[in-house]
């Protein structure tokens, strides 16, 4: 629908320096080989996995794993060796994933540019990253719908979804109407051709078998993921396929608002007012990524979907300028530092109170803050009919 856009940014190379390599959008071979050499510049902390599947179109489909070094087997000194393999280290692990829509360029950059972030803040001996990375394995997706982001360079700017060829002679399902989560339950179209299809079975899609099956299957110690997408400045909790709130909602919602406070004080002057909500809240959603990673994933800390911004000024939409990358990704490196630290303390609480004990804390705290909601918006609706009564006797 749209070609030859102009601002479709010419590529720089991966030996360019960090600032510089932000200062443009990138195709997804250039983004797969330069999550490769940052896994091969750390290799103490880091490990390339050059696919977890491919897609429609047979790209590979990668994931780099970091984390702190581990203690290993004891060297010919005597002393624990450290070893360099940073995969299914028995850690509490983190998912993050970006590009599932091909149009939302900033989202892959956005997670390019917090891998990078972290594994350069472990070696710079930051004290926050380290101790997160010394705690947790980050397992990161920075595209994971490969076919649908070449297509947006090369053919349709504006293209969302996959590259599938459909039975009507249409193209593509939107991936993140696809996960096994409550799909064809009302929150996705049927029709092939809608943008927001949700595809001909469940999980019919190989992107999203191949992320789900990594996340279900090879992430044993998974507690948190983050689905990065734009725009909209937002900050999504559970649950997107009903309006029922979860029963984590006080801690949920605590995580959101801190994760926005963080963005907020991430500039002083300029920054995205980003919104903390519930994801049904915007609109149910059915076959999504972050309701798996909570409910069939099983993940305490839940699945979550940042929404990045059009821009600091906003009215961009999804043809955010290339200059407006690394405001966008510093201030939501910011956000995800805020939400790592949260969940590193409910993880301590957990591991000092006991998962049962722990559950029920929180379940509680969820409870009694539904009630209290309740009794606020029955006092309100209270008042306002006796403000009306009122105002009728005055009037008689």
């Amino acid at each position: 629908m749209i070609r030859g856009l102009q601002g479709v940014e010419v590529l720089v190379g991966e030996g360019e320096s960090s600032q510089d390599w932000y200062s443009q959008y990138h195709r997804f071979g250039e983004i797969v080989r330069r999550t490769k050499e940052l896994a091969a510049n750390h290799p103490e902390i880091a490990e390339f996995v050059p696919s977890i599947g491919k897609s429609v179109e047979g790209r590979h489909i990668p994931v780099i794993h970091i984390t702190g070094p581990q203690l290993g087997q004891k060297g010919p000194d005597g002393k624990k060796a450290k070893v360099s393999s940073a995969k299914n280290t028995g850690k509490p692990q983190i998912w993050m994933n970006g590009g599932q829509h091909a149009r939302e360029w900033i989202a892959p950059a956005a997670v390019m540019y917090m891998t990078e972030h972290l594994l350069k803040g472990y070696k710079s001996n930051d004290p926050k990253i380290k101790h997160l990375l010394d705690k947790f394995e980050f397992v990161v997706a920075p595209v994971i719908n490969p076919d649908g982001y070449e297509y947006s360079h090369t053919g349709n700017r504006l293209w969302r979804k996959n590259r599938r060829k459909n039975a009507d002679g249409t193209y593509g399902v939107d991936l993140n109407r696809n996960w096994d989560n409550h799909w064809g339950e009302g929150g996705a179209s049927t029709r092939p051709s809608a943008t927001d299809y949700q595809g001909p079975s469940v999980a019919s899609e190989p992107e999203v078998r191949a992320c789900q099956n990594y996340i279900l299957k090879e992430m044993k110690h998974r507690v948190a993921g983050i689905d990065f997408h734009s725009y909209g400045d937002m900050i999504l909790r559970s649950k997107g396929w009903t309006s029922k709130a979860s029963r984590d909602e006080s801690m949920l919602r605590k995580m959101g608002a801190d994760m926005r406070a963080s963005i907020k004080h991430a500039k002083k002057g300029e920054h995205s007012v980003y919104k903390s909500e519930m994801a049904a809240g915007l609109y149910p959603t059915t076959g999504s990524t972050d309701d798996l990673m909570s409910e069939q994933g099983k993940m305490w800390g839940h699945g979550w979907t940042v929404e990045l911004p059009d821009s600091d000024k906003g009215g961009h939409g999804f043809l955010l300028p290339a200059s407006q990358i690394l405001p966008a990704s510093t201030e939501v490196h910011k956000g995800l530092l805020s939400f790592l630290g949260d969940i590193s303390k409910e993880h301590d609480k957990r591991e000092r109170m006991g998962a049962e004990e722990w559950r029920k804390e929180v379940a509680d705290e969820s409870m009694a803050l539904a009630t209290k909601e309740l009794d606020e918006a029955d006092l309100t609706a209270h008042l306002a009919a006796l403000g009306a009564e009122l105002e009728a006797h005055e009037l008689a």
